[in-house]
């Protein structure tokens, strides 16, 4: 079959992905707090994006390989089967579950939530990377993204807008110094869109808001075509010796100035996708590659050097399992990238393939879809402990960017994990927090279409 036929069938397909989507919110009444739909749409982003934006703008392409087809058609049917998986977890709200926001049960979590992630993120930002302690730090400051989901989500069920200023009043001032300080975009980079999902979203979602969440998706892309242009500014030491303030002031005047009419044009956000959020150029060689370079992993990567990779390299000297981006895609591509070279996480996509093959990134994005939503779900369940709350949140916050090496999750979740737990145990206890949950809420009206109202008084440990 010509592959033109076959590319503008995968475009269709696209559509096909979106409107299912799209129809699942619609069908829930809600898309919760955004985690679950969030993680497909990323890896909708990072493979397929480049793709989808040259179809749709008419946009000359390269030539389209064998193993082009390959990981489009695989992720297109992959993205189907997430959505299979959010339909059998989901399937106590179409019962009429009743639901319970945390953050409108107990306020001031927003509030703990953001000045805790606030703390961490800058502390973790004035650190040297240290291997043991970084990616717990990195996974615990997301508390301050989750603090801005939260009181955007009370706003939306409350109207409770002074919290969400708040939260912003915090967010926005920590994002901008970390990102002049770290040079990477960070929280101010593609979680944006997540609140922008939640937005649109949490109530009343409707046909027409794909339109407007696809706008916002462009905007993103203008956006990030002037920070590819100017984060060189802070990376190659532009900034260096100057006061924090300072820093922010001369990058973001430096950015603004960087701002012309061509970040309209389709070609630069086309081009903004290629240079770093479609990561399909992996996947593409990749298939190439397996099967008749590399033998496919067949579970190990999955199921065994996650195991592997708890074990301290005190107890190991000799530990044979390495964590470098490069050396993991080296092996599965035929790359030669060091890791000074490179910087990227491939999405659970990439190691899917390489243990399975295209079916096993379907098998493996069906259960990754079922265990997202069930997570999502339980969070607003009514009943749960402040520390149940924080292991779900950072669980779903650190996934919900598509994964990434499962040994390399592990190595990070299962820190952040015990962190969340003491955190929620030292908040539950502390005289400053001293509300708990109500273990039931009382039901909205019938065919109101809003989540369950949060009790007015909230029992209080003594």
């Amino acid at each position: 079959m010509d592959s033109e036929l076959i590319e503008i069938f995968l475009l269709i397909m696209c559509f096909v992905v979106i409107g299912v989507f799209t129809w699942l919110i619609i069908r829930h009444g809600t898309a919760l707090m955004g985690f679950t739909i969030f993680a497909a749409f990323f890896i909708f982003l990072t493979n397929l994006s480049a793709f989808f934006i040259a179809k749709v703008f008419f946009l000359p392409m390269e030539a389209t390989t064998p193993a082009h087809l390959v990981v489009w058609a695989y992720t297109l049917a992959a993205l189907l089967a997430y959505a299979l998986g959010v339909w059998f977890a989901w399937r106590p709200l179409r019962q009429g579950m009743r639901r319970l926001n945390p953050f409108v049960a107990e306020p001031k979590l927003i509030l703990v939530f953001a000045v805790v992630g606030a703390l961490i993120t800058l502390f973790a930002s004035v650190l040297p990377y240290i291997p043991s302690l970084s990616p717990v730090l990195f996974q615990l400051s997301m508390l301050i993204q989750l603090a801005f989901l939260g009181a955007l989500s009370s706003a939306l069920e409350r109207g409770d807008y002074g919290k969400l200023v708040a939260a912003l009043a915090i967010f926005i001032p920590v994002g901008m110094i970390t990102v002049v300080t770290t040079g990477f975009a960070g929280m101010m980079g593609s979680f944006m869109l997540q609140p922008l999902m939640l937005f649109l979203f949490y109530r009343k979602p409707a046909w027409w808001k794909a339109g407007v969440f696809a706008a916002g998706v462009y905007v993103f892309f203008m956006v990030a075509s002037v920070w590819f242009a100017t984060r060189g500014i802070i990376r190659d030491g532009g900034l260096q010796g100057l006061e924090t303030s300072e820093k922010v002031k001369s990058f973001y005047s430096q950015f603004a100035k960087a701002v012309d009419a061509s970040i309209f044009e389709p070609e630069t956000v086309r081009n903004a996708s290629r240079l770093r959020v479609d990561l399909s150029v992996y996947n593409i060689l990749q298939a190439d590659w397996m099967g008749k370079n590399e033998p496919y992993s067949k579970g190990r990567s999955l199921f065994v050097d996650p195991v592997l990779a708890l074990i301290p390299r005190l107890l190991w000297p000799g530990k044979t399992i390495s964590l470098g981006d490069s050396e993991f895609i080296n092996r599965y591509t035929g790359l030669t990238l060091s890791n000074s070279s490179i910087s990227v996480d491939t999405n659970m996509t990439f190691e899917f393939y390489a243990n399975f093959g295209w079916p096993g990134v379907i098998i493996g994005l069906f259960g990754f879809g079922y265990a997202m939503a069930w997570m999502e779900l339980r969070l607003v369940r009514p009943g749960n402990s402040l520390t149940t709350i924080l292991v779900l949140a950072i669980l779903l916050l650190g996934l919900n960017s598509g994964g990434r090496r499962a040994a390399a999750m592990m190595l990070e979740k299962v820190p952040a994990v015990i962190g969340a737990v003491i955190l929620g145990k030292m908040l539950e206890s502390s005289t400053l927090l001293k509300t708990r949950f109500s273990l039931a809420a009382p039901p909205r009206p019938a065919g109101s279409g809003l989540p369950p109202l949060p009790p007015r008084r909230l029992r209080r440990l003594r």
